[in-house]
């Protein structure tokens, strides 16, 4: 039986997500030198004539991009939910120290809450440097060639100015 996982390491190939070098890291035997791992790889993968497969590449691109998108937009959706919860409060908070209690000190604290709340928002969103995140969507959608992601120009016109709105949105905050 072969040291090597032949069928894990063809399919890595025509994926076309990694080096040959890498490859022989991830797939070397533990009694095999890296070098000689990738001089077998590289031998074996010309022997057998195993080659990137363009629609497996193109595929495995298109899921992962989607994935990313998704997963970032779920945990952008989780932080707003968490931050409508707070600053409702403050606002309720706010509310009754000016109309009902007429506290005017808590009103004071009730306002440097909500200050915070605004540039914690900030932080977070250059922590999860969500504009360079479209920058780099933005380069996959219209980069060289066309880019690994075709979509129409006003579904671009629609992610940019959604973007842009989010991002007023936050300052105004």
């Amino acid at each position: 039986m072969s040291k090597y996982n032949w069928p894990e390491i063809k399919k890595q190939i025509e994926l076309g997500r990694y080096s040959l070098k890498e490859i022989a890291e991830m797939y070397c035997p533990d009694d095999t030198t890296l070098q000689s791992a990738y001089d077998y790889i590289r031998k074996k993968k010309q022997r057998e004539g195993w080659e990137v497969d363009p629609s497996m590449h193109k595929k495995f691109t298109e899921t992962v991009a989607k994935k990313v998108v998704e997963d970032e937009a779920e945990r952008e959706a989780e932080l707003r939910k968490e931050y409508e919860k707070i600053i409702t409060n403050i606002r309720r908070g706010a509310y009754n120290c000016l109309f009902n209690e007429r506290d005017f000190e808590r009103l004071k604290q009730f306002k440097i809450a909500s200050q915070i709340m605004r540039n914690c928002r900030q932080e977070q969103w250059e922590v999860n440097q969500i504009k360079e995140t479209a920058q780099k969507i933005e380069q996959e959608i219209s980069g060289p060639g066309g880019g690994a992601i075709e979509i129409e120009e006003s579904a671009k016109e629609k992610v940019a100015s959604t973007i842009d709105s989010i991002a007023s949105r936050e300052r105004q905050e």
